[in-house]
């Protein structure tokens, strides 16, 4: 999860993904602070309006926030700041400063049943490289690198293709990352971005994530549930 950091330092367009420029060194935070991913809950808990409840499993219920930032019900955010004072409810649940948030792109998985021929290709084919791949709060959580120019929104999904269920153990199912860069044909630069999908009910024994790499080559991660 350290690698996420550096990606509050700024914001690219990427269809309100949060993500930025690799930058050299990361991010400096403060020892005091930590950095968490989470998703935005209704809680009226102790006069709360809301909190942000991280993978971990516990609320964070904001006493402080950004002034420019508004909270909305099942988004996915990436937050730093620290605990405040420790709240007497489920373990872990605190009252929290948040010193940065920044919104996570947050979808649903694309399923191309009894869609045209087309569908697909209309998701894109352009290239993208998954950095990390992991399962937490009920979503699949991917940090990924793509080329943009930083002046064209992007687009990026987790598609699930009946056709291309082929070679497969069983008991899992294969999901491609599909990159639209919408015509942002220049040079670029690599652009680090995250994005979080939600996970249904019944779930597969694994998923297999195919993409097409920066260096244009498939491949493919395991992800077991």
């Amino acid at each position: 999860m350290k690698r996420i950091a550096y990606l509050l330092l700024c914001i690219i367009p990427f269809a309100s993904l949060s993500s930025c420029a690799l930058e050299p060194g990361g991010m400096d935070i403060d020892p005091k602070q930590n950095l968490y991913l989470a998703t935005t809950v209704r809680n009226d808990t102790l006069g709360f309006n809301y909190a942000f409840r991280s993978d971990g499993g516990y609320n964070l219920f904001p006493i402080s926030l950004p002034q420019s930032y508004t909270p909305v019900e099942g988004q996915r955010v990436m937050l730093i700041g620290y605990c405040a004072y420790s709240l007497n409810l489920n373990k872990g649940d605190s009252a929290f400063h948040v010193s940065q948030i920044e919104d996570v792109l947050t979808k649903q998985i694309t399923d191309l049943t009894g869609t045209g021929p087309n569908a697909r290709l209309e998701m894109g084919k352009d290239p993208i490289t998954p950095v990390e791949i992991w399962k937490g709060g009920g979503y699949i959580n991917i940090t990924f690198q793509v080329k943009s120019t930083n002046t064209v929104t992007h687009t990026v999904n987790l598609v699930y293709d009946p056709e291309d269920q082929d070679n497969l153990e069983e008991g899992c199912i294969r999901l491609s990352l599909l990159h639209n860069s919408n015509g942002d044909s220049g040079p670029g630069d690599i652009m680090e971005g995250i994005v979080s999908f939600k996970l249904g009910d019944d779930l597969p024994k694994k998923y297999v994530i195919k993409a097409l790499t920066l260096d244009n080559t498939e491949k493919e991660d395991i992800l077991d549930l």
